[in-house]
């Protein structure tokens, strides 16, 4: 799966959780917004049950294994963890500006460009296979040893970035190999949170160690290689982008905006936005974006850039509550919590793969099993499992399959595969996931955000 980074060594620069948001809208189908634990009114009126393994909010601290319930996101009034007004659909964008083609244009092309047909696919696979190109998140503890980032090259992190302790696990690894290596703590202490992105590195350097004691008057120092970037933001934060590279996205989204769970779709909810890679964009940005970067050019890929999408671009489905009530009926329980988020929440395009060789438009950035495996525990499952990992094997069209020799499962995940047939919703005739999948114009984000510049 080509990310972020290995896009930019192909195309230098040019390619490559503590409060609740009650404030619960719905698309323009009137969709019910499932509510976090606690509550139990739904926008229409109708009764709403409760998430499968809710919990009540905790303020931590929180550890791998004992980590915070799935209504707990991060920057919880920001955009990612909004859901979208019941006006998104008067907002589709159309040909003009940043965007070159309508939003069906984009999305029919995007989705065409799926390798071997399957739509959506996310590679999730344990780290035994290698490739691992998720994110391991680490809960840093008062106990852990204090580490300072000194540099990340070749951008200019997100100011506070550089130089400000935090605690994180002696040793702690990178995802398991591939072109990019990512990691992300969530330091207890302070909620603070820190992305890495170093695909010469596999693991942080012991600590203490360098002549460094490890406490918050003495960091251990760590010193990223070229290429490599690092953000840091705050699970309080605001905000959701950076005008800096922030170690995570393309786009500049804060880390960890957009990170999937597997908690969270064990449970069957994701109570946030998701971030997504497509296929190529069109080399032009829309908000989100605040860097300016446009990941990898359709015409780069020997296409047109008409095909592509601005980066920063909101992707959402408009499927109603009815509609949602029966595709659960219908997909495994891996499937339905994508397409629940991606309906409430929408997801934002930050960054590409490429033409054949992706899922065309896609979720990214999940949660890795790497961090796991350093604690010594097994991933989220159901009772009857071992791991996470057999869970997604023994449901339909998760395409698992243990790969020898590591004997590990590795698993394509084609979320917009085997949906079913629905009803038009916007006065075209077409049934299909594709006819419910537009682009929002920027304005929705912008509304999102509380910026200047928001729709009506």
């Amino acid at each position: 799966m080509k990310q972020r980074y290995s896009c930019w060594l192909a195309q230098t620069l040019f390619c490559c959780f503590v409060l609740l948001n009650f404030g619960f809208a719905t698309n323009a189908a009137a969709q019910t917004v499932v509510p976090p634990c606690g509550l139990t009114a739904s926008v229409d009126g109708s009764p709403s049950s409760q998430p499968t393994g809710c919990s009540p909010t905790s303020t931590g601290p929180f550890t791998i294994s004992s980590q915070e319930p799935i209504t707990l996101v991060p920057n919880p009034n920001a955009m990612f963890a909004t859901p979208l007004p019941s006006t998104v659909t008067s907002h589709i964008a159309v040909a003009g500006g940043p965007y070159l083609s309508s939003s069906a244009t984009m999305i029919a092309a995007q989705l065409s460009f799926a390798a071997s047909g399957l739509r959506g696919v996310l590679n999730w696979q344990q780290a035994a296979v290698g490739a691992d190109q998720q994110v391991p998140k680490y809960y840093g503890q008062s106990t852990d040893p204090v580490y300072q980032l000194t540099s990340c090259p070749p951008y200019t992190p997100p100011p506070g970035t550089l130089n400000t302790p935090f605690h994180l696990a002696s040793g702690a690894r990178f995802s398991a190999g591939g072109a990019d290596r990512f990691l992300a703590v969530w330091d207890q202490t302070n909620n603070n949170i820190f992305a890495l992105y170093a695909p010469s590195m596999s693991a942080i350097p012991a600590c203490p160690g360098g002549g460094h004691a490890g406490t918050a008057s003495d960091p251990c120092q760590i010193a990223l290689a070229s290429p490599s970037a690092c953000g840091k933001s705050n699970f309080y934060s605001t905000t959701a982008n950076t005008p800096n590279d922030g170690g995570w996205a393309t786009g500049g989204i804060l880390p960890p905006n957009g990170l999937i769970r597997m908690q969270e779709v064990v449970s069957g909810h994701i109570y946030h936005a998701l971030y997504l890679d497509i296929a190529c964009s069109s080399q032009t940005t829309v908000f989100p974006n605040s860097t300016g970067s446009t990941a990898n050019w359709c015409a780069n890929e020997g296409n047109v850039n008409s095909n592509g999408m601005p980066n920063g671009a909101l992707i959402f489905l408009d499927y109603t509550t009815a509609q949602l009530a029966d595709i659960k009926t219908k997909v495994p329980a891996w499937q339905y919590p994508f397409l629940e988020a991606l309906t409430v929440y929408g997801g934002y395009f930050q960054d590409t793969g490429a033409i054949g060789s992706s899922g065309g438009i896609y979720p990214s950035r999940a949660e890795s099993e790497v961090a796991y495996n350093v604690a010594g525990i097994a991933t989220p499952h159901p009772a009857g499992f071992t791991n996470f990992f057999s869970w997604l094997a023994s449901q339909a069209h998760s395409n698992c399959s243990i790969i020898s020799p590591s004997g590990g499962y590795k698993c394509n995940l084609a979320v917009f595969e085997n949906v079913p047939a629905e009803p038009n919703n916007i006065g075209g005739s077409g049934t299909d996931i594709a006819s419910h999948m537009h682009v929002a114009d920027q304005c929705v984000a912008k509304a999102q955000a509380g910026v200047s510049g928001g729709c009506p």
